[in-house]
């Protein structure tokens, strides 16, 4: 009896058919390889190929999972359930509105002589204000992780393109 030698067309394993066998099971991926079929292992890419692959595939899921938890914690929902994302445009506009609505009901106050409205006009004002600086560190913020985010995504695929 003698040995013919072969490749497992599942993994590319070795593999080795007595001439009485007419199947054999791959030690390693244990599919079971009938004699007589095509040996199709030639046709497949290289093997540290498909571990690259699988890498690559595997650090952007990764880090596309990671982009999204991250972006997630910036959004914030109205009332209604719709998402925002911060931008700085949007927390400019709101701090404006919401200051210029406050400086009105003081001038109003003041022009009308009822003074007992006008800390309800300051607090306004200073939370208005307060906001708006907050919403302006959290959109700065956004765009910071967002610019992070596509650069490591532009390193890892000029990494893979590379290899």
């Amino acid at each position: 009896m003698t040995l013919t030698s072969s490749n497992c067309q599942q993994c590319g394993a070795p593999l080795e058919f007595w001439d009485a066998s007419q199947s054999v099971t791959c030690q390693y991926c244990l599919s079971v390889i009938e004699r007589g079929q095509p040996d199709v292992s030639c046709d497949q890419k290289p093997l540290s190929d498909a571990v690259n692959s699988i890498k690559f595939d595997q650090a952007l899921a990764n880090l596309e999972r990671d982009w999204e938890r991250r972006r997630r914690s910036y959004i914030s929902h109205d009332k209604y359930g719709a998402a925002e994302i911060p931008t700085r445009a949007g927390a400019v506009v709101s701090m404006l509105f919401g200051v210029g609505f406050g400086v009105a009901l003081l001038f109003v106050l003041l022009t009308t002589h009822v003074g007992a409205f006008l800390p309800f006009s300051i607090a306004m004002i200073v939370f208005s204000l307060f906001g708006g600086v907050a919403s302006l560190c959290r959109a700065s913020l956004y765009e910071e992780a967002e610019s992070h985010y596509k650069q490591m995504r532009t390193q890892l695929m000029a990494e893979y393109l590379q290899k």
